[in-house]
């Protein structure tokens, strides 16, 4: 199974010229790449097994006359497992009273808050028009509310880049002094934990109560643009983008893993390693050429594995490898900012691929896919989007993966999205709605059992319908099925897969 597994940062030349020669005999070659918490020990022993035994296995892919062969690109993504980011979440969590914060702001943008409130965790649903009642709440406040223009159907954008520090008034102060469900002695261990740091306008770091301010400010003003992952969650994903008192600041470490990602995707494809394999992979698509029998290469990714497949795209573009042609390009809940996608295929001259598929969760998915119990309860690419990615987002970075932003609803189908310095953060976002709403290029995987297809979009509907569970075939078995249709160049239909023994297959990796 050696040559299963390519990684191009540590591996040497010999093996992966192994690698190569294990493609040259075969007719396709797949270039599976992994998720952002999936470390090269997880791939080797417990997912890589798994796929190579279910949807990456041959009895499902081959015949006589077509081989495949799969390998597993490691790109060093992830030196922490997942458990360890959350357990830094909830340790977070414990340190501030986030419940009470959030349960201040639903009280005054009129968000309902069911009776059991005090022993449920479950998010809270805005009703319509919570974005006029958040820009109402900094007005009756009188925060600088000039830095708010409506531009479009009650859609807002902010005229300052960042007043989040410049514009607060002490007269949250008086709001917050008088509220009965204000605890004042948490509140004032919320203004101990909240950084110094955090309170950037000297003048006003006496004022009581200034830092909690500014933590309001930030949550309300997301209800205002729109930009809100629901308010339990918001107020985690804000409180995780501020440096805590006597601990590690959980938003700077989920950025630094992730632009780590970032980074490693386009090493590979550029450092010594990666340049010697494209080559070889190049003179081997050449040869097969002059036989009239092209190498078919397909991409899959789960997750953040979106990224690397991008940056290759990249490199594809140069023409140093002219002889490389993409068949397949599957991505499965991608994890890829918009804005690179765009970059890299929606706009690109020559269309680099045959065919491109994109799996993702609905949205009613997502949400229902909680990745902290109790504490967050919305998906790891909600995480991604409100604490991972660039600061520039301001906590709702556009992900390829995430319905929300490919459906065309507000605030996402709105001008301000059209306005110049947006589409250079988040993408031109109609742009690549066109793209995914065209060739069947999208499909939707659901919990739900009478989710209706929209635009002709197919829906898959399995209990799998997570983001951790996309990646286990035993767990979303029909989304399996039919990432294995496409693999095998429609020559396995679902219907002729048997998936009875992917369950054991997985308990004995222990997975």
């Amino acid at each position: 199974m050696k040559t299963n597994f390519l990684n191009l940062i540590d591996d040497d030349k010999e093996h992966i010229n192994n690698v190569l020669k294990e493609i040259e005999g075969k007719d396709k070659v797949i270039l599976y790449f992994h998720g952002g918490l999936s470390s090269d020990n997880y791939m080797k022993t417990k997912l890589g097994p798994l796929l190579i035994e279910t949807i990456l296995n041959p009895k499902n892919l081959d015949n006589d006359d077509f081989k495949t062969h799969s390998v597993f690109m490691q790109y060093n993504a992830s030196p922490f497992q997942g458990d360890y980011l959350k357990e830094l979440v909830k340790k977070l969590a414990n340190e501030v009273s986030w419940k009470m914060i959030a349960v201040f702001i639903a009280k005054k943008l009129n968000i309902p808050i069911p009776e059991d409130n005090e022993l449920s965790f479950k998010e809270l649903i805005s009703p319509e028009g919570v974005n006029i009642s958040a820009l109402e709440l900094l007005k009756n406040l009188n925060f600088d509310t000039t830095l708010f223009k409506t531009i479009d159907d009650e859609d807002v954008i902010i005229e300052s880049s960042d007043p989040d520090e410049k514009h607060i008034e002490k007269n949250l102060h008086d709001i917050l002094e008088n509220d009965l469900s204000i605890n004042k002695d948490e509140l004032l261990k919320i203004e101990k934990e909240l950084s110094n740091n955090f309170d950037q306008d000297s003048e006003k770091a006496a004022v009581l109560w200034i830092k909690s301010s500014l933590l309001i400010y930030r949550i309300v003003k997301r209800f205002v643009l729109g930009t809100d992952h629901g308010i339990y969650s918001t107020t985690i994903e804000e409180l995780s983008r501020i440096k805590i008192a006597n601990l590690i600041a959980v938003g700077d470490l989920a950025q630094a893993h992730y632009n780590m990602i970032y980074n490693h995707s386009e090493e590979i494809w550029k450092n010594e390693n990666g340049i010697h394999f494209l080559s070889k992979l190049n003179e081997l698509c050449k040869k097969r050429k002059k036989k009239e029998k092209v190498l078919l290469i397909d991409l899959i990714s789960h997750s953040a594995g979106s990224i690397p497949i991008c940056y290759l795209l990249d490199v594809l573009k140069l023409k140093d490898y002219p002889e490389i042609k993409i068949n397949n390009i599957l991505p499965i809940v991608p994890a890829v900012r918009l804005k690179l996608f765009e970059n890299q295929i929606v706009t690109s001259k020559e269309k680099p691929f045959k065919m491109f598929r994109m799996f993702l969760l609905d949205d009613f998915s997502e949400t229902e896919d909680k990745v902290i119990p109790f504490i967050y309860e919305r998906s790891l690419l909600y995480f991604v989007s409100g604490v991972a990615e660039l600061i520039e987002s301001k906590g709702d970075m556009t992900i390829l993966g995430m319905h929300r932003y490919i459906k065309d609803e507000k605030p996402y189908n709105k001008k301000r999205y059209n306005k110049k310095d947006y589409k250079d953060i988040y993408g031109d976002l109609k742009k690549c709605r066109d793209f995914l709403n065209t060739e069947n290029r999208m499909v939707i995987v659901s919990l739900a059992e009478n989710i209706e297809s929209t635009n002709g979009t197919k829906v898959i509907q399995t209990k799998g319908a997570s983001h951790e569970f996309t990646k286990l075939p035993n767990k979303s078995p029909e989304l399996a099925k039919d990432l294995i249709y496409l693999l095998s160049e429609k020559g396995t239909s679902p219907s002729d897969v048997d998936s009875g023994e992917w369950q054991s297959i997985a308990e004995n990796l222990n997975i």
